[in-house]
């Protein structure tokens, strides 16, 4: 009895929408009927209100005569601002892939130079600091570079 309690739940609402083949539809009329389990499930109970006032309000609400148009006058606009947008992103991402590229390679070739150094504690805590510091500043000034960049993407895009 619970696997059939378990398929109504399944394909309830395509029962309620009518929507099933006759073999299923009467398989739910049927276990509605002999099953008190789900003859009194709340949730059935309100799906099933719910679809009969959506039929009800959807035989009286009709489009506008142009509804169609501007709905895919709305999705080609959104298509378009999404293109847009996509292209300076990735203008964004080449413009810094560069300079990343050279930072890396620059703290690499550091790090290389500090780790086969034969220098003391106190020199190599001083050298880490330096390459930190460099870091730092150089993402403080990426930052502000992106920044400026998206400032000027969403000032742009306002006016498209």
């Amino acid at each position: 009895m619970k696997d059939n309690c378990n398929y109504l739940e399944k394909i309830f609402i395509d029962y309620i929408n009518g929507n099933l083949n006759e073999k299923d539809n009467t398989f739910c009329t049927n276990h509605l009927k002999s099953c008190d389990k789900c003859k009194n499930n709340q949730d059935f109970k309100e799906l099933e209100l719910a679809w009969g006032l959506m039929d009800k309000w959807a035989s009286d609400i009709q489009p506008s005569n142009n509804f169609m148009a501007k709905l895919q006058r709305e999705i080609v606009l959104i298509e378009e601002k999404q293109k847009v947008f996509w292209f300076k992103l990735d203008y964004i991402i080449n413009l810094f892939r560069v300079p990343m590229t050279a930072l890396f390679i620059f703290v690499f070739t550091l790090s290389s130079d500090l780790s086969y150094a034969k220098t003391e504690k106190r020199v190599f805590k001083e050298n880490t600091l330096k390459i930190e510091n460099k870091i730092k500043a150089y993402n403080q000034k990426t930052i502000t570079e992106v920044l400026k960049d998206l400032k000027y993407i969403i000032k742009n895009e306002k006016e498209i």
